[in-house]
């Protein structure tokens, strides 16, 4: 009796194999099919042949009835996969419901099968989820503690298709089972580094920030989930707090959102992690993280496709001599799409670099965009330029070796990058090598700097700047259309607290279609230039709550 229940789970839990089993073929003859064996004496050994000798028409597959043999392979079979990869349990997950747990603390079994018999963390060992055999279609909710502090965990569950594996914060109000649930549980989990070398997984730390309604507060503290890539000491554990496709043909179409990211903050040159990187992984999407205080890049782009990053601060990256860096990175992706972003105090080539200066990785590349994003210094946020230290850059973009169909910039506001003391430039830069590309820079506020002039035409095949909007601006080498020059940038919020909404409107903006008609907050645009729409209601209202519960007094 044990046996046909576990034959059912096995079956059960590898449905491809009972698939199999129900169309196992067995060679028969349509003349004398009424004559074979029955199932029941096939079973037995009974041998059918002679049933059918001497029979010269055509051979046929009949499902009718089991083979014995193949049933008993696939069984078999299934059994022995079963015992292989325990985790493997369909993706009917380990609660029956598509999902499995996680958590620190859990005393229970260690089956995943719900919060109180949760795995404990990430490994090979007992009561711990193998990142190498977890279930494709699955999501793994992991409670709030500490997982594989000190060590690099590699996500490596082999391919199925385009199934995805979800690593998810759970909340109050979304957490899978009930069964030994605590509210306590939605807290932040914190790992050391992440290294993803197979394709379609999806990390989600579903929620950051306080409710404050400012970005400068929600969207740099509260994290679901952090990377913590510093040893204690300064020093990084991973070579990237988190890297997508480190092996070549690995790390395509992976999700990173709702994850704060904290490098080692060395200053020194000596360690030279970064923050996001990807080598191989084709169509990333990087989206409401926060990454900050890495020993080299913010983020790392090679030759991966699709690139596209929004709703992330991005701040304090490192860049010395020995440890060049910029904020990010960009060396070979075909098209990019940077939106919404906040970069600030950024060290290095520029906010962001096309690092290729001999290799020609961005040579025949698409179109990259760049829009609503702020790009900004904030001192009193810094670290400091102490030797060896190449300090704050005054390029918001330095591209360079390359060849693209074009680079658009709208709707970005740029604000002292440089540094303020003293007041230094800030303008996009034109590094040389450049074949064949169209440069657009529209609807852009530049604020306190002491010259904000345009990237060199050699090797472009246009540079268009128009309607702009410069504020104590020293001297604006822009010569295009509808520029507007003021003496003061008394229209921001408050800069000193990375506030950029405009307390007052700039000159009516180009009106460009979708997706550039929406600002940062996710109000529509109607008039403003930067990153900001004026008087936007996202600007000025906090979040809602989440997670409320209810109390009916009869």
């Amino acid at each position: 009796m044990r046996l046909k229940k576990f034959e059912r789970k096995a079956f059960k839990s590898f449905p491809f194999l009972w698939s199999l089993s129900l169309f196992a073929p067995r060679i028969s003859q349509d003349s004398c099919h009424a004559t074979s064996p029955t199932g029941s004496a096939l079973e037995s050994g009974a041998d059918w042949s002679a049933a059918c000798a001497g029979f010269s028409g055509t051979w046929i597959l009949s499902s009718d009835w089991l083979s014995y043999g193949m049933r008993k392979f696939l069984l078999t079979t299934a059994i022995l996969v079963a015992a292989a990869f325990p985790h493997m349990t369909s993706a009917q997950g380990c609660d029956g419901a598509g999902n499995c747990y996680v958590r620190a603390a859990a005393t229970g079994a260690g089956t995943g099968a719900d919060w109180t018999n949760a795995y404990t963390g990430f490994g090979s060992s007992a009561g711990l989820v193998n990142p190498a055999s977890m279930t494709r279609g699955v999501t793994y909710y992991v409670a709030g503690g500490n997982y594989s502090i000190g060590s690099v965990i590699t996500w490596n569950t082999p391919d199925a298709g385009t199934t995805p594996i979800t690593i998810q914060a759970p909340t109050i109000a979304i957490h899978g089972t009930s069964t030994g649930w605590s509210n306590s549980y939605q807290a932040q989990a914190v790992w050391s580094s992440w290294y993803v070398e197979s394709d379609y997984w999806t990390f989600n730390g579903v929620y950051r920030g306080s409710g404050a309604g400012l970005p400068a507060t929600d969207w740099r503290t509260g994290y679901g989930f952090k990377i913590n890539n510093n040893n204690g000491a300064n020093a990084n554990i991973g070579g990237s707090g988190i890297w997508l496709g480190p092996t070549s043909g690995t790390g395509s179409s992976v999700t990173v959102e709702y994850v704060e990211i904290a490098g080692s903050g060395d200053t020194t040159g000596t360690y030279g992690d970064r923050g996001i990187t990807d080598n191989y992984g084709q169509n990333p999407v990087i989206q409401f993280n926060y990454v900050h205080d890495t020993g080299n890049c913010s983020l790392v782009f090679d030759a991966v496709g699709k690139v596209f990053a929004e709703y992330n601060w991005l701040m304090n990256d490192q860049s010395t001599p020995e440890v060049h860096a910029e904020g990010i990175a960009l060396r070979g992706p075909m098209t990019v799409t940077i939106a919404y972003n906040y970069l600030e105090n950024e060290e290095g080539t520029g906010y962001i670099g096309t690092p290729c200066p001999s290799d020609g990785c961005n040579n025949g590349r698409g179109t990259w965009s760049f829009y609503g994003n702020v790009f900004f210094a904030n001192p009193s946020e810094w670290h400091g330029n102490t030797s060896p230290q190449n300090g704050l850059s005054y390029a918001f973009i330095q591209f360079f070796a390359g060849s693209w169909t074009a680079l658009t910039f709208y709707n970005n506001t740029i604000y002292q990058i440089s540094g303020s003391s003293p007041m230094g430039a800030c303008q996009a830069v034109n590094g040389g090598s450049v074949t064949g590309t169209a440069f657009t820079a529209q609807n852009n506020l530049f604020g306190n700097c002491s010259t904000s002039g345009t990237p060199g035409p050699g090797g472009l095949t246009s540079l268009t700047y128009t309607n702009n909007t410069y504020c104590s601006v020293a001297s604006a080498g822009d010569s295009g259309t509808g520029i507007q020059n003021l003496a003061s940038c008394s229209l921001f919020s408050s800069p000193s607290t990375n506030n950029f909404a405009l307390a007052s409107d700039t000159s009516a903006w180009a009106a460009l279609s979708s997706p550039y008609n929406v600002d940062l907050l996710g109000d529509t645009r109607t008039s403003s230039r930067g990153a900001f729409q004026m008087g936007g209601v996202a600007a000025n209202v906090p979040a809602p709550p989440t997670s409320l519960i209810a109390t009916v007094q009869q």
